[in-house]
């Protein structure tokens, strides 16, 4: 999930709690939550996005 989150312009990884949770910072000016609900769903199956 870490490099799927990483690969999005505009994110920055700050704690990836494997299995299930990670911590970033955006660029709201560059990221959408889409984008970071698709980053999350490319990673696998296993993942699921919630936005805060």
């Amino acid at each position: 999930m870490r490099s799927a989150l990483a690969e999005v312009d505009g994110v920055t990884v700050k704690e990836v709690a494997m299995p299930d949770k990670a911590v970033v910072t955006v660029d709201r000016g560059k990221v959408k939550n889409e984008q970071l609900i698709a980053a999350v769903k490319k990673a696998g199956e296993r993942y699921s996005a919630t936005i805060d």
